[in-house]
């Protein structure tokens, strides 16, 4: 997975005035987001970064995981997210106010059989900051015990008008 986020930190650098512009707008826009994420994996599986990748999968429970994107070890199952940070209609929003959601793509991931390899990819226009993003974490992990986020990422290592926060989700099932 740290080289697929190696790729997509890249790619993203070169975007700044989509975020500047979600921001400006109050635009959240997840379908976009995956996109540009597909995108980016035909081109790993064209080089042979990646076997391949598969979108909008069906799980057991008939919903639906964005990404799943076959690695040579395993198969990688992704949940995708898009917060907007900041003002939004008049209103201050941070991780914390996002995070309780995070419950229902745990409940997909476990219906899928992630196990191991459950991810929760949040792309942040605004970056929320090291403080804000960990307090988010920390909220959801105090709340929906066993399942668990771990940030395998800093905000600190990303410009201020984005983040993309790669958070391993720990305690599913099977």
């Amino acid at each position: 997975m740290k080289q697929i986020l190696k790729r997509i930190k890249k790619r993203f650098r070169k975007l700044d005035d989509r975020f500047d512009c979600f921001s400006r707008y109050e635009l959240q826009v997840e379908g976009w987001l995956l996109g540009e994420l597909i995108t980016l994996l035909d081109k790993m599986q064209k080089k042979r970064e990646i076997i391949g990748f598969d979108r909008e999968i069906t799980t057991v429970g008939n919903k639906r995981i964005d990404l799943a994107i076959d690695h040579k070890d395993a198969r990688i199952w992704i949940e995708l997210k898009h917060w907007l940070i900041g003002e939004q209609s008049g209103e201050s929003w941070l991780p914390k106010d996002y995070v309780r959601e995070l419950n229902h793509e745990f409940e997909k991931l476990e219906e899928a059989g992630a196990g191991e390899n459950g991810w929760i990819a949040v792309l942040c226009t605004r970056n929320p900051g090291l403080r804000a993003w960990m307090a988010g974490i920390e909220m959801f992990n105090k709340e929906f015990k066993p399942w668990a986020l771990e940030a395998v990422d800093n905000p600190n290592d990303y410009p201020k008008n984005w983040y993309f926060g790669a958070l391993k989700a720990r305690g599913l099932k099977g």
